[in-house]
């Protein structure tokens, strides 16, 4: 018969694996501002729908992963619903460039490029440049520190 206390510390050990895995990769990560908004208030389907940064209305808001999404029209916020997913930015809105390098940096909706469909910030200008001159490699990497 195994000592008590191994059994108990084979439970606790499960458990604090269980929860460090719900949280380790970033699911609910959305990067907001103070009030909880997501992309810095930008629409989130205008950048695949109108291929531009679209500020948001605050009519038109949805919470979704822990965060507050808005969108320019009724339309953009029901596609939004149907598939949150397929619109919200990679690695949670933080810049990809950053996220390559193994840290968190605050996204800049105004510096996006859509890749394969998946829509990517980038902190500024020089990140965007960087993101365009080596896209596949850095989004693996990022991938990988998410």
């Amino acid at each position: 018969m195994k000592p008590p206390y191994l059994i108990i510390l084979v439970i606790v050990i499960s458990l604090a694996g269980a929860s460090s895995c719900s949280i380790s990769r970033g699911v609910a990560n959305i990067n907001t501002d103070s009030n909880g908004l997501a992309a810095r208030g930008f629409d989130a389907v205008a950048f695949f729908a109108d291929n531009a940064a679209v500020r948001g209305n605050p009519t038109y808001e949805y919470v979704w992963n822990g965060a507050k999404w808005v969108f320019a029209t009724a339309a953009n916020l029901e596609r939004f619903k149907q598939d949150p997913e397929a619109f919200a930015p990679q690695f949670g809105g933080y810049c990809a460039v950053s996220a390559a390098q193994g840290k968190l940096v605050e996204g800049n909706p105004e510096h996006y490029k859509v890749v394969d469909g998946k829509l990517y910030f980038c902190n500024n200008a020089e990140a965007k440049k960087a993101l365009e001159q080596g896209e596949v490699d850095l989004i693996k990497k990022a991938e990988k520190f998410w």
